[in-house]
């Protein structure tokens, strides 16, 4: 049984749409300062308000907040998805390897900007967004060309 070569791209897709829906910001609301002073009535000082828990944010809401670089990177791997699925129904994975390099390594660079820019209060969800547009990546570089997919398919015949 021959393996499809877009398997691996599709996995990678997978793993990175999935984690869109994990934790990609989390942040101590205890270490913050609060810029509220107590209001002062009649001489009474009312204690300062204390910040507790803790402010997280998915990557599907950093991407639907706004035209950002995250919702570009949603896009990509929402791209890489569809196309490995159309190319896995029309039985043409050479045709693929561009386009499929081009959204992994384009969310990819998204995805590493995001986790240098916000180093000390990113989550597992944004590591995992990498690792499967990396895997992607991979999978998409190891689809083979044109040229060696109709050589492999008249070998097969």
């Amino acid at each position: 049984m021959k393996q499809n070569p877009l398997l691996l791209p599709l996995v990678g897709g997978g793993l990175t749409f999935l984690c869109f829906f994990l934790t990609w910001i989390r942040i101590d609301l205890s270490t913050l300062k609060s810029n509220l002073t107590s209001p002062q009535m009649s001489g009474m000082n009312f204690p300062q308000p204390k910040l507790e828990g803790f402010l997280t944010a998915t990557g599907f809401k950093l991407a639907t907040s706004g035209g950002n670089l995250i919702t570009l990177s949603l896009l990509a791997v929402i791209a890489i998805i569809a196309i490995c699925i159309y190319m896995l129904m029309q039985n043409t994975p050479s045709k693929s390897k561009t386009p499929i390099l081009i959204c992994s390594g384009l969310g990819l660079l998204i995805v590493l900007y995001v986790i240098f820019k916000n180093l000390s209060i990113i989550s597992f969800g944004v590591f995992g967004a990498a690792i499967g547009f990396i895997i992607a990546l991979i999978g998409a570089w190891n689809i083979p060309q044109l040229e060696v997919a109709t050589e492999i398919n008249e070998d097969a015949t």
